[in-house]
């Protein structure tokens, strides 16, 4: 079977004779002909497209199927984390409890340690909640592109420097 860009070509050349011929399609054998060629590719045509959307639909199936079972795995892994968590935070707060900083046991050897890098800071929650209530040498200042003043400003007329608005693109949609 054809490709797809081969069964285009095929149309394009059939296209191509008919303006060589005014678009007129003769009665004899060879009108006859042309047409049945037609008639072929336009089926051929059809079919390898459907043959292409079906592959698509597929695939598309199988993708979503793929992205529900990430999602299932996701969340077993969550779980376990959340479990691991927990049962760490109990072993550790019963060592605490028992005065107990270094045990060894048949499997593993376990060690209460102090937490390394810089020590906690501490800041009032107001502050958490929201930065502005920080005295102001302790704000960060971030710089963000307004696109959408800029998109304002130019449907509105206005130049702005090294910016227009594009043409939209297109996209195929199948149903």
């Amino acid at each position: 079977m054809s490709t797809l860009f081969q069964i285009g070509e095929d149309l394009s050349a059939l296209e191509q004779l008919l303006t060589e011929n005014d678009g007129e399609i003769t009665s004899d054998a060879a009108g006859e002909a042309l047409e049945a060629w037609f008639d072929e590719l336009g089926e051929a045509r059809d079919q390898k497209i459907d043959n292409y959307c079906r592959l698509i639909a597929s695939i598309d199936a199988r993708a979503q199927a793929r992205a529900i079972e990430v999602a299932r795995l996701d969340n077993l892994i969550e779980t376990d984390q959340t479990a691991i968590a927990r049962l760490k935070t109990s072993l550790h707060n019963f060592l605490i409890e028992q005065g107990i900083t270094k045990l060894e046991t048949p499997l593993h050897k376990l060690t209460i340690a102090k937490n390394g890098g810089k020590p906690p800071l501490v800041v009032p929650e107001s502050w958490r909640e929201d930065a502005a209530n920080a005295p102001e040498r302790y704000h960060q200042t971030f710089v963000k592109l307004d696109t959408a003043a800029i998109r304002a400003d130019l449907m509105a007329g206005e130049q702005v420097d090294g910016c227009h608005i594009a043409a939209p693109g297109n996209h195929l949609r199948i149903k």
